[in-house]
């Protein structure tokens, strides 16, 4: 093989491992469904993730209080939680995309019915636990709240 051939193969090797490298994915425009992704821009992630809206939402206090309590789907009750729930998973999800590298967080099962599909790992359990860690700090707060007032008194 002479020079020139050596150098073009070398050159195609590095092109196509930095491309690889450095892949970066992009949903297609006739694809794109705004209401199943919750973080990240459509075009140009590198780290998606998926996450199952239903399982967040049902791990809320909100959801938890619907089934203790038994409020019925349609009453004025349950809308309010149902809206606070969603409000709180949507709110934990948006917390791990600030706090990791996933640059696009989708609604499980969407990244990989797209032609072609687009790989994405599922942090469901991620954001519930960052949601539960957050409910925890909250209520440490309010304790400590409490005992502030107890002293002044």
């Amino acid at each position: 093989m002479n020079r020139l051939a050596q150098a073009t193969v070398a050159i195609t090797v590095v092109l196509t491992m930095t491309t690889a490298y450095c892949a970066q994915f992009v949903i297609p425009k006739d694809q794109f469904d705004p209401k199943k992704v919750f973080c990240g821009r459509p075009s140009g992630f590198k780290k998606p993730g998926e996450v199952d809206l239903r399982e967040v939402i049902k791990a809320t206090p909100e959801c938890e209080e619907m089934k203790k309590n038994r409020i019925q789907p349609g009453t004025g009750k349950y809308v309010i939680l149902l809206s606070k729930a969603t409000t709180r998973a949507v709110n934990a999800i948006k917390k791990v995309a600030k706090d990791t590298d996933f640059d696009l967080i989708a609604a499980k099962g969407y990244l990989g019915d797209l032609k072609p599909p687009i790989p994405a790992k599922d942090i469901t359990e991620l954001v519930i636990k960052a949601m539960k860690d957050k409910d925890k700090d909250k209520d440490k707060d309010k304790d400590k709240d409490k005992e502030k007032e107890k002293e002044k008194e």
